[in-house]
């Protein structure tokens, strides 16, 4: 929907389908896809690293250190989704 900012890929599935947009736009975007007919199970805000060198790249050592954090992390329950960069 050009009108609410939003880029829809359904990944070739018609059951469910993911819809990308701006911050600002997300509430906005949601309350069209409800008026529109369509049943809206999940929205959330997500950062996506926009990085055109292509990654943090680690030494080995750092990569444990770095395995070691994000496994505590994913014990967490409070912790649903966990992204880096790292190469």
């Amino acid at each position: 929907d050009n009108e609410s900012g939003a880029t829809a890929d359904n990944g070739g599935s018609n059951r469910a389908f993911v819809v990308t947009t701006e911050e600002r736009d997300l509430w906005q975007v949601v309350q069209a896809l409800q008026e529109a007919g369509y049943g809206v199970s999940q929205f959330e805000h997500r950062y996506v690293l926009q990085d055109e060198h292509g990654g943090v790249r680690l030494a080995t050592k750092d990569w444990e250190e770095l395995d070691d954090f994000l496994e505590k992390l994913e014990d967490n329950e409070d912790v649903n989704n966990v992204y880096h960069n790292a190469t």
